[in-house]
């Protein structure tokens, strides 16, 4: 059985995300190396959801409002059942 590996959309997302903040590339591969495989794969699918979200909603993935931010998710809370509190 082959493991999952993420691929370059996965770890790309959050290496950009770096350099939206005016990070630069070598000090973004750094911080991007720092990160397990694991926690990539964890937020993996969030990503994908956050940036359809944007895409459906004329947002920029890296600097949307605080409450557009808010509102993706109550959508994961609500309507997609993502829930990130644990249940008794």
């Amino acid at each position: 059985m082959l493991s999952w590996r993420p691929t370059v959309d996965d770890s790309e997302i959050i290496k950009q995300a770096f350099i939206s903040q005016e990070v630069d590339e070598p000090a973004a591969n750094i911080m991007l190396a720092s990160i397990s495989d694991s926690t990539i794969k964890q937020y993996s699918n969030t990503y994908k959801l956050w940036s359809k979200y944007c895409a459906e909603n004329n947002l920029d993935v890296f600097r949307a409002p605080v409450i557009k931010v808010i509102q993706f998710q109550q959508e994961l809370f609500f309507k997609r059942n993502h829930l990130y509190i644990q249940q008794p």
